[in-house]
């Protein structure tokens, strides 16, 4: 598969990363075929969104990295402050859709995330507004050699603390599972407007931070269990990718044997 897929949209930054990890060549038998299972999702968006994606391209050059804006960045606070507090934002931002989705399906999942930050909405956002999580975010980043201001890579360390999250995998020792998701995606490219990338580096950003705290924070089989399926509900949901379905190796994500 060629790696230098162009995405039309912030909605399709993990399609992207997640079409180049889970079609590596084949490996040794132990570690199962490895699996194309989000192309047909992918070429879907990418025909619905043709018109969008030639727009960016028009507007500004291929590029994954953006120059952080801290507009956006308060914007970004405010919506997601809103949806964990379980109310409709006012602004729909890159991803709030599916984010809101899953939390109204599983509100017990929102809750154990919005529990970690705040007791309602605005004590949420101003507790985003200072930025400590994000700066812990950037710290747990640069020990993998990831880029905080690069959605590729922000999306693709979310998921594999969901593939944690989801296995009960406590042994964080994934080292070689960074290192192999970044060298097959070093050659992709995005086309998404730059505050789209933005929007959606944080928002998955934050969003892990969270869910690995309230996965080390609960102790209750039904919590832990809520957390369980909504975290398996939003990977799934933005990426195509059931992760109870799939190993995670050194090389990426492989068919369960």
């Amino acid at each position: 598969m060629n790696t230098r897929s162009r995405v039309a949209v912030s909605s399709l930054l993990v399609v992207l990363s997640a079409s180049v990890f889970l079609t590596s060549a084949p490996v040794a038998a132990q570690d199962g075929n490895y699996i194309d299972a989000v192309t047909p999702y992918a070429h879907h968006q990418l025909h619905r969104y043709r018109g969008d994606e030639d727009d960016a391209r028009g507007e500004e050059k291929t590029k994954r990295k953006y120059e952080a804006s801290a507009q956006v960045s308060r914007e970004l606070n405010r919506t997601l402050s809103q949806l964990l507090a379980g109310k409709t934002p006012r602004n729909d931002i890159a991803e709030s859709a599916n984010v809101q989705a899953v939390f109204d399906q599983h509100p017990g999942y929102r809750t154990m995330l919005a529990r970690q930050i705040g007791q309602d909405a605005e004590d949420i956002e101003r507790n985003l507004d200072r930025g400590i999580l994000q700066s812990r975010l950037s710290e747990l980043l640069d020990k993998r050699d990831y880029a905080a201001n690069d959605p590729v890579e922000v999306l693709n360390a979310y998921l594999v603390t969901a593939w944690r999250v989801v296995h009960d995998d406590r042994q964080n020792a994934h080292d070689g599972s960074y290192r192999g998701l970044q060298r097959a995606m070093r050659n992709s490219e995005i086309v998404a407007p730059e505050a789209s990338r933005q929007q959606v580096a944080e928002m998955f950003g934050i969003i892990n931070m969270l869910t690995l705290a309230a996965w080390r924070n609960t102790r209750e089989p039904d919590e832990r269990e809520a957390l369980r399926l909504g975290t398996l509900m939003l990977a799934k949901r933005m990426s195509g990718v059931d992760l109870q379905a799939v190993v995670l190796t050194d090389r990426g994500f492989a068919r369960r044997n």
